[in-house]
């Protein structure tokens, strides 16, 4: 969510964006008492980067500021400005960071790097720094306005490097664009206003002009013109449409899409995982929880806990933000063999209460901070666009699967198109973290058919009651879905599998598995169902268990033997078999724990207690 007190301001060189942001910074000072304001400046100074130009820059700057704001302090933090912003978090107090474009290149490209280092390796000190920044953001107490170079304009830098830096700012830019109630871009002295209102306790009086770099002698800017809304304003003078706020994909995560288009026929099954047991990282990590004040092991699998999220996020101290809870849903042909106590509409019905804010998943998001997106893979309704809602839907089976007992419950090329939309809805999401939540009446069914057939598991191990089924009718699925097997028993590999027994919301979920495992993301895992996904994403590919943190152990027969299967141990069992994600969900604060402990807990070192006698 938006914190209603941050601002961004975008603009190139002598924009006057700086300015604009000490004009705020002034106005907050004259408004009520016992307020205060900082100035964050990520400048690395000149006599450490050895650039002489760079380091008269900032003596200037720095004289400049002393004069234009009086009493107002400076806080260097050129690399580690996460954890500047946790220090000095205040609801009286205003900070203003200038600016994000260094930051940036000083994580990047550190001045003691070889400039001729693999571009492969140009982010390898940038992971740790956007994770403790973003964390900070969405957690601070105060009003923050954030200043950056807008240099995204269509400019083809040169070199792999520069390329890649342009593209990791503009994505920092959008990604903090999220957390901001205000996003402004400064074009020669002028406010523009992409997203939010100026008119708020900080913006400058009547009488201060904003625009600090502009010729001698110039009048104070006019009035900001606004372009955020759902319809923005044309140019006066060329006609041109401005667009709303999308990715550089043409991607809004605030409105619902379209039917997605089929992929491609280059379908690739895999994608590339990155390597995430680290030998000499885990024994690091280990020293490290070792020698935290505490006997060795005493927070039992909180500890391999927090490992795993280091080794997953390929840092010493791992740390979450913007967790996305996604809820796959779609609806499944089987159903009609009456193998739930529930009828299909029931699917549609959740999943507007899902939007109305009025399921489990929707409560338990709310109450952890948790970013929930509810994603139509395939309901046999067409829905109302909504903000929370991603219209996924596959070309040919826009109301969900055929039914799998009378044939394949997907062609082929519906499963890949599914699998790709995952994909490409992972990749456009913004945090660290990808918590699986599903819904559709028939999927546990689903679910045992692919049990059965990745597990080799007579399918009596696998099926249970499900959302509620007495014995005959815990019977009937059973023989419903061992006829199923039989009919399908020329589909063993997993992907065949899949499309013959499973559901889109599952094939979707493969597919986001994939791109989170790809992407370093943690992956929560909920119950049965999810399991389902990871387990065929994991039969192509084991290496993504590691990825993966299992938050439960589902009453759903067949769960427990699944997980043994699998090789992993979920975090808690509390008889649990709603789904919705409600698992995962309940499973978050023990995630942020375990990074806390590792991050925030003394060593004995540290803290000064005395070791254990030998």
């Amino acid at each position: 969510m938006p914190n209603p007190d941050h601002e961004l301001i975008l603009g190139g060189a002598r924009s006057g964006k700086s300015r604009t942001a000490e004009a705020r910074l002034t106005a907050w000072l004259a408004g009520a008492g016992g307020r205060s304001a900082v100035l964050v400046a990520t400048a690395l100074p000149g006599e450490i980067t050895g650039d002489a130009e760079m380091q008269q820059r900032i003596a200037q700057h720095r004289a400049g500021r002393a004069e234009r704001l009086p009493g107002v302090p400076t806080v260097e933090a050129p690399v580690h400005l996460g954890d500047a912003l946790r220090r000095l978090t205040d609801p009286a107090r205003l900070i203003v960071v200038d600016c994000l474009t260094l930051w940036l290149t000083q994580c990047l490209m550190p001045p003691q790097t070889p400039a001729d280092r693999p571009i492969e390796d140009l982010e390898s000190a940038w992971p740790r720094e956007r994770a403790k920044f973003f964390a900070a953001l969405r957690d601070s107490a105060s009003p923050i306005i954030l200043v950056s170079n807008e240099i995204g304009m269509g400019v083809m830098p040169l070199s792999p490097e520069s390329r890649a830096f342009v593209d990791a700012l503009g994505s920092l830019h959008q990604q903090v664009a999220r957390y901001c109630a205000c996003v402004t871009l400064m074009v020669a002295g002028r406010p523009l206003v992409v997203k939010g209102d100026l008119d708020r306790t900080f913006s400058p009086s009547a009488d201060e002009s904003p625009s600090g770099d502009e010729r001698e002698g110039e009048q104070r800017s006019p009035p900001p013109v606004r372009f955020d809304g759902g319809h923005p304003p044309q140019a006066a003078d060329t006609g041109v449409r401005v667009p709303t706020s999308t990715d550089d994909h043409g991607f809004d995560p605030h409105r619902s899409l379209p039917t997605a288009p089929p992929m491609s026929d280059s379908f690739d099954r895999l994608l590339p995982l990155p390597a995430v047991d680290d030998p000499s990282r885990r024994a690091r990590v280990q020293a490290a929880l070792d020698a935290k004040t505490k006997p060795v092991g005493a927070l039992g699998r909180l500890e391999s806990l927090a490992l795993q999220l280091a080794l997953i996020q390929g840092v010493d101290e791992p740390v979450l933000h913007e967790p996305q809870l996604v809820v796959f849903a779609a609806d499944h042909g089987i159903a009609a063999q009456q193998v739930s106590a529930y009828p299909g509409e029931v699917t549609r019905q959740m999943v507007l209460n899902f939007l109305a804010g009025g399921a489990a998943v929707s409560v338990l998001a709310g109450q952890h901070r948790l970013g929930l997106t509810v994603v139509d893979c395939g309901v046999a309704t067409d829905f109302v666009p909504h903000p929370a809602l991603q219209s996924l839907k596959v070309a040919g089976a826009e109301h969900g699967t055929a039914d799998s007992s009378q044939g394949p419950a997907m062609t082929t090329r519906q499963c890949r198109d599914a699998i790709g939309h995952g994909r490409q809805l992972v990749a456009r999401l913004p945090g660290n973290a990808l918590l699986l939540g599903e819904m559709g009446i028939g999927n546990t069914s689903a679910a045992a058919l692919l049990m059965a057939r990745l597990t080799g598991e007579p399918i009596t191990h696998c099926t249970g009651c499900g959302t509620g089924l007495d014995e005959d009718g815990l019977e009937h699925k059973r023989q419903v879905l061992a006829r199923t097997l039989a009919l399908h028993a020329g589909a063993t590999d997993p992907l065949d599998a899949l499309a013959a027994l499973g559901g889109l919301e599952i094939a979707t979920m493969v597919g986001a598995v994939q791109q989170a495992a790809a992407t370093r993301r943690v992956i929560v895992v909920d119950g049965f169902i999810t399991t389902a996904a990871v387990a065929v994403a994991a039969a192509l590919q084991p290496a993504i268990l590691a990825c993966c943190v299992f938050s439960h152990r589902s009453q759903e027969t067949g769960h427990g033997l699944w997980l043994r299967h699998l090789g992993v141990q979920a975090l808690f069992d509390l008889d649990l078999r709603l789904g919705e994600g409600s698992g995962a969900a309940l499973a978050w604060p023990l995630l942020e724990s375990a990074c806390r402990i590792l991050a925030e807990m003394a060593s004995f070192e540290s803290a000064g207690v005395s070791r254990r006698s030998s």
